[in-house]
């Protein structure tokens, strides 16, 4: 998408627009395809909430007793219907207790919520409170199944937001000095605490007992934004690859905001985040690591009209 997270909720009646003109424009062009999902950047929408004391059945009824709920589950019926998968959008809160907010990729069917991942590996960015307040962890997300769903095709889907790619790889090379990142976890007693190395490499240890029973074979990734085209390779060789890689090949795909441009839908080795069959060996092949992208099949960029600012490019991956 074009552009950046929005720092306010009154956003969302644009990003609904948008979100309405990329399902008009995929209705009959890939009518031949049953899809797993329509994929959105992280951060797609921006409401208030504070999801990440409560679990994951209370999440999907707050959700979708929301603002937002009624038309995304409005949008899924219309993608259902289509053969367009499952419906999964990034969505940021405000911050609260003094905290910033939650970071979730949702997964939405017509039935209402098909699946949260609230986001548990933080960048150092997220906690060095450099830019603002710092992003609070809740143990309970570390062994949530709600991030795993079924996609309409059968798949099993592995739901990330923006640097959760990384903590795939962080877990099978690990421990680097990524998991540094996470310094607050939810306390009770306390309302936080700072985690020590050795809780940082138990909760990690959890994720990982979670993502080896689930065996997904598709991981779908909100990323928050990058500055202009070309600047998402870094991301792309150590976070997408490598998640994939970590996975034993499994299908990695990503959706962003791009503040200055978008990808040139013309150039498909270069329209999509996604990489599927990374080989074991890229995990360890560090700053010599290749972005092993995945090209997409067919891309096509959609405007809102009347808003030359709300566009997209929707791209279509296979693997």
């Amino acid at each position: 998408m074009l552009g950046r997270p929005p720092k306010r909720t009154k956003s969302m009646g644009e990003r609904m627009k948008l979100l309405n003109e990329v399902i008009d424009a995929l209705g009959g062009r890939w009518a031949d395809k049953d899809l797993d999902a329509v994929l959105f950047p992280a951060g797609f929408f921006k409401i208030d909430g504070q999801f990440g004391p409560v679990d994951s059945q209370d999440r999907a009824r707050w959700l979708e007793t929301s603002e937002l709920g009624p038309a995304c589950m409005s949008v899924a019926e219309r993608l259902a219907i289509e053969r367009c998968g499952l419906l999964v959008t990034g969505i940021d809160t405000r911050p609260a207790r003094g905290f910033s907010g939650d970071q979730l990729m949702v997964a939405w069917s017509p039935d209402g919520v098909a699946g949260v991942a609230r986001k548990l590996f933080p960048s150092d960015g997220d906690t060095n409170e450099s830019d603002g307040p710092a992003y609070l962890l809740f143990e309970q997300d570390f062994i949530d199944w709600s991030r795993v769903v079924k996609t309409p095709t059968g798949n099993t889907a592995l739901l990330c937001d923006c640097y959760d790619a990384f903590a795939l790889a962080e877990m099978a090379i690990g421990p680097t000095l990524k998991r540094s990142a996470m310094r607050y976890v939810f306390d009770e007693q306390f309302d936080w605490r700072w985690l020590s190395a050795e809780d940082r490499d138990s909760l990690l240890e959890s994720f990982a007992e979670l993502v080896s029973e689930a065996e997904a074979d598709l991981v779908l990734v909100g990323v928050h934004r990058f500055k202009r085209p070309g600047q998402e390779t870094y991301w792309q060789r150590h976070g997408i690859a490598t998640a994939s890689a970590a996975l034993g090949g499994a299908l990695v795909v990503g959706a962003a905001h791009f503040r200055r441009g978008l990808p040139d839908p013309g150039d498909l080795a270069r329209a999509a985040l996604a990489c599927v069959g990374a080989p074991k060996s890229h995990l360890r092949a560090g700053l010599r690591r290749k972005a092993l992208r995945l090209p997409s099949v067919d891309a096509f960029i959609v405007r809102v009209p009347g808003a030359p600012d709300l566009s997209a490019l929707v791209s279509l991956v296979e693997g």
